[in-house]
Protein backbone atom coordinates (compact mmCIF):
# COMPACT_ATOMS: atom_id res chain seq x y z
CA UNK A 1 0.00 0.00 0.00
CA UNK A 2 1.60 3.24 -1.14
CA UNK A 3 1.03 6.61 0.44
CA UNK A 4 1.45 10.01 -1.18
CA UNK A 5 4.28 12.44 -0.65
CA UNK A 6 3.08 15.38 1.49
CA UNK A 7 5.11 17.88 -0.56
CA UNK A 8 2.54 20.01 -2.42
CA UNK A 9 4.85 20.23 -5.46
CA UNK A 10 5.25 16.42 -5.62
CA UNK A 11 2.23 14.44 -4.35
CA UNK A 12 3.66 11.31 -6.02
CA UNK A 13 2.81 7.85 -4.76
CA UNK A 14 5.54 6.63 -2.44
CA UNK A 15 5.85 2.85 -2.67
CA UNK A 16 9.49 2.82 -1.54
CA UNK A 17 11.77 5.16 0.38
CA UNK A 18 15.27 6.46 -0.08
CA UNK A 19 17.31 5.90 3.08
CA UNK A 20 20.15 8.35 3.74
CA UNK A 21 22.58 8.03 6.65
CA UNK A 22 23.07 11.11 8.83
CA UNK A 23 24.87 11.74 12.12
CA UNK A 24 22.80 12.27 15.26
CA UNK A 25 24.28 15.10 17.31
CA UNK A 26 23.70 15.81 21.00
CA UNK A 27 25.24 18.86 22.68
CA UNK A 28 27.53 19.37 19.68
CA UNK A 29 28.95 15.83 19.70
CA UNK A 30 28.07 13.04 17.29
CA UNK A 31 26.50 10.30 19.41
CA UNK A 32 24.82 7.86 17.03
CA UNK A 33 24.09 7.14 13.40
CA UNK A 34 20.68 8.04 12.08
CA UNK A 35 18.75 7.70 8.85
CA UNK A 36 16.50 10.05 6.92
CA UNK A 37 13.59 8.49 5.05
CA UNK A 38 13.10 10.43 1.82
CA UNK A 39 10.57 10.58 -1.00
CA UNK A 40 12.27 8.91 -3.99
CA UNK A 41 10.78 11.50 -6.36
CA UNK A 42 11.55 14.86 -4.69
CA UNK A 43 13.69 13.85 -1.67
CA UNK A 44 11.32 15.47 0.85
CA UNK A 45 12.09 14.17 4.34
CA UNK A 46 9.27 11.82 5.35
CA UNK A 47 10.83 10.62 8.58
CA UNK A 48 13.98 10.23 10.64
CA UNK A 49 15.16 7.50 12.98
CA UNK A 50 18.17 5.92 14.61
CA UNK A 51 19.92 3.55 12.20
CA UNK A 52 18.85 0.15 13.58
CA UNK A 53 21.78 -1.69 11.97
CA UNK A 54 24.31 0.70 13.48
CA UNK A 55 22.55 0.58 16.85
CA UNK A 56 22.56 -3.25 16.84
CA UNK A 57 26.24 -3.40 15.84
CA UNK A 58 27.14 -0.97 18.66
CA UNK A 59 25.17 -3.00 21.21
CA UNK A 60 26.78 -6.29 20.14
CA UNK A 61 30.24 -4.70 20.32
CA UNK A 62 29.56 -3.27 23.78
CA UNK A 63 28.19 -6.56 25.12
CA UNK A 64 31.25 -8.38 23.76
CA UNK A 65 33.59 -5.89 25.48
CA UNK A 66 31.75 -6.31 28.77
CA UNK A 67 31.91 -10.12 28.54
CA UNK A 68 35.66 -9.87 27.83
CA UNK A 69 36.18 -7.71 30.93
CA UNK A 70 34.16 -10.08 33.14
CA UNK A 71 35.87 -13.26 31.91
CA UNK A 72 39.47 -12.03 32.24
Amino acid sequence: MAGKCPNADCRSEVGRLVCEKVPVVEDGSEVEAGVLLLCPHCRTILGAAMDPREFTDDMIREIGERIDRITR
